[in-house]
């Protein structure tokens, strides 16, 4: 599935919000390249998903894969399960901060965070997939969703912590 008309729909100057409400059918032993739980994807721009057993979240700089981030717990089998990733832009020169704050949220608490300076995300026209990434195959959610949003800004804590008041 997709978002209708989000072809246009890319990073902000702030930053964005990926969110999902998910039930996987299996737990990951093991990360591997090749089999992730893709909660969404956007081409060659964004990718949102469980990978052995954390959450994964990159980006690409038009060049490279340049935000490689993983974190948080592994979601038991069968049961639905919140997650976001809030990515916040950083634009401070003199404390040599300039890029991104990736924040991971499991049932509206913080699991993980990272940094990755000096790289920018690439613009691309693709929509926004949801459960599955470019190529499908081993890159399809193994479960169900229940929702999954976008936000064109980072969301702060207390707004995450509202949002997933409500589960499944």
């Amino acid at each position: 599935a997709e978002f209708k008309n989000s072809s246009d729909f890319n990073f902000t100057d702030s930053g964005m919000t990926l969110v999902g409400e998910v039930r996987l059918n299996e737990e990951q032993q093991k990360s591997t390249y090749t089999v992730r739980d893709m909660i969404l994807s956007k081409g060659y721009e964004i990718i949102f998903a469980r990978e052995g057993k954390r959450l994964y979240y990159n980006f690409n700089s038009g060049k490279r894969w340049a935000a490689s981030f993983w974190g948080g717990s592994n979601p038991p089998k069968g049961q639905w399960v919140q997650f976001a990733a809030v990515v916040e832009r950083l634009n401070d020169i003199t404390q040599a901060e300039v890029g991104y704050r990736i924040s991971f949220y499991i049932n509206g608490s913080i699991e993980a965070r990272g940094k990755f300076m000096y790289v920018t995300p690439k613009h691309v026209k693709n929509p926004i997939q949801i459960g599955c990434g470019f190529g499908g195959g081993t890159w399809l959610l193994n479960g169900e969703i229940a929702k999954a949003a976008v936000y064109d800004r980072p969301l702060s804590e207390n707004e995450i912590s509202e949002l997933m008041a409500t589960s499944k």
